[in-house]
């Protein structure tokens, strides 16, 4: 997997944005060593240019020409004018490339899988991370940790992890930065709930760690939550900028050797607070 963000000159319009965004992208591709690829934008003009593969006089020929011979040098390459509102991470790509001197690129930077939404009233990026796409130790021995079935707010079936017995407790989780809304301050959240048990009398570490390994950390006590309903468990905020690009961990644990039960993981969430 990789990405690429890089801030371009000055454009006169939209299908030149287009058409160079596609001849940079099929240069990418090249370089990181693809041979079979699938072209997509949201620009129905150009992608139909690029499909046609026709002589163009225009002011913006010569660019095609270079995405035709381009093209020619992959095994298999196929074309897909898209909707906008599917070209989700692109998009975050080109309003984070914004913000750069220099372009910046992403080999094996894998994201774990996220449900993504869009905040109707700040219009920027959020993601949740359900249970199962976060990391809790030792969740797949049914001695320790129970999948159950619920419902998250918006009616979606879910599971979540109800902690049974462990001494070791650690739920971890990761987001790409990169499908953040730029110059936003974000903050994360963990979702649980305290069903009674010994949980209550621990303190959590809450841990943010950078991609260049700079971490944040406090410590929050349960003892004065609630019981039987869902809570935050506030982690970091954290500034989305050039300096943050890549994998953001972040990481929810008690590990002295006391056992610990009745805990109820349901997410994490990852949400703007500007």
């Amino acid at each position: 997997m990789a990405a690429l963000a890089a801030r371009g000159g000055a454009v006169r319009d939209s299908e030149e944005v287009e058409v160079l965004a596609c001849r940079k992208a099929l240069e990418f591709a090249i370089d990181a060593g693809f041979t079979e690829i699938v072209l997509e934008g949201d620009n129905a003009l150009v992608m139909k240019m690029i499909t046609q593969a026709q002589p163009d006089l225009s002011r913006l020929g010569l660019i095609y020409e270079d995405i035709w011979c381009l093209a020619a040098g992959f095994r298999s390459i196929s074309y897909n004018c898209i909707r906008r509102s599917a070209n989700g991470v692109a998009d975050s790509l080109a309003r984070f490339a914004r913000l750069l001197d220099n372009e910046i690129v992403w080999l094996e930077e894998d994201p774990p899988p996220a449900k993504y939404f869009v905040d109707k009233v700040l219009n920027k990026n959020c993601f949740v991370l359900f249970a199962r796409e976060l990391h809790i130790e030792w969740s797949d021995h049914q001695e320790y940790w129970q999948w159950n079935q619920d419902k998250d707010i918006s009616g979606e079936d879910i599971e979540v992890a109800e902690l049974l017995h462990v001494t070791w407790l650690e739920v971890r989780g990761t987001i790409w930065t990169v499908d953040l809304s730029p110059e936003t301050l974000y903050e994360i959240v963990f979702v649980v709930k305290i069903i009674g048990g010994s949980i209550s009398q621990f303190s959590m570490k809450l841990t943010m760690t950078y991609p260049n390994n700079e971490s944040k950390k406090h410590h929050e006590s349960l003892e004065e939550k609630p019981f039987d309903e869902w809570i935050e468990i506030w982690v970091g905020d954290f500034i989305m900028s050039p300096e943050i690009v890549g994998n953001l961990n972040f990481s929810l644990d008690a590990t002295d050797q006391m056992s610990k039960d009745g805990l109820v993981v349901k997410c994490a969430i990852i949400r703007p607070k500007n």
